[in-house]
């Protein structure tokens, strides 16, 4: 069944012409981006953009009815969410490699890039992918529209806390900054991934609660 459901999306993607006119400006639009505003940008721009690809999917099952639908079926709530969690998976991926490929594209046309860009790169991605599977169980509960409400304001919480710890690292005489520096590249990766593997659980989870005590 879960290769049924990511057969039905990614056939979505596929046959939808605008979805398909989409990807083609997405493609350009990142590789010019890229070279105009530099290297930074190209792991941000590639995992919101291509991202946003497969969260059109969740307003297409909205558009149809899916939802509703799904109900008559023998498909678990664990099913259904895990399909939309590695749809998410596989275009991170996509985003990771197509981004790396820029990079080589980059190097090759005289920019230099080094491990410290590769590794910021793989940072952008976990957190980007990391924030788009928080809006999964959001999406469930509110809707494709009204998620991005949400979360936005999740964003603002978090700045807030980011803001009150450097204020707390700033009294007690640390050097938020320093502390930074002095983990070594490889250490923030792996504690990203940790952190964003606790996201992906918690908003798991929560989107299977999320469908089975709604009402649809």
């Amino acid at each position: 069944m879960l290769k049924s459901l990511l057969k039905k999306d990614l056939n979505i993607i596929k046959k939808t012409s605008s979805y398909r006119k989409n990807l083609i400006f997405i493609i350009v639009f990142i590789i010019v981006f890229s070279f105009i505003i530099g290297k930074e940008a190209t792991g941000i721009m590639a995992s919101v953009m291509l991202l946003s690809i497969p969260f059109g999917i969740h307003s297409e099952d909205e558009r149809s009815g899916f939802l509703q639908y799904y109900k008559t079926l023998p498909i678990k709530e664990s099913v259904l969410v895990k399909e939309k969690f590695l749809l998410n998976g596989i275009f991170s991926l996509i985003g990771l490699v197509f981004s790396l490929l820029i990079y080589l594209v980059m190097n090759i046309f005289g920019k230099s890039i080094s491990a410290e860009d590769v590794f910021g790169l793989i940072l952008s991605i976990i957190i980007m992918h990391s924030m788009y599977s928080i809006y999964i169980p959001l999406i469930y509960k509110y809707s494709p529209q009204k998620a991005p409400i949400m979360i936005f304001i999740l964003v603002i919480i978090i700045i807030f806390l980011g803001v009150l710890i450097a204020k707390l690292f700033k009294l007690f005489g640390l050097n938020i900054e320093n502390t930074l520096e002095s983990i070594s590249e490889i250490k923030v990766v792996i504690g990203s991934l940790l952190i964003a593997l606790t996201i992906n659980l918690v908003s798991y989870f929560s989107a299977i609660k999320v469908l089975k005590n709604k009402d649809f």
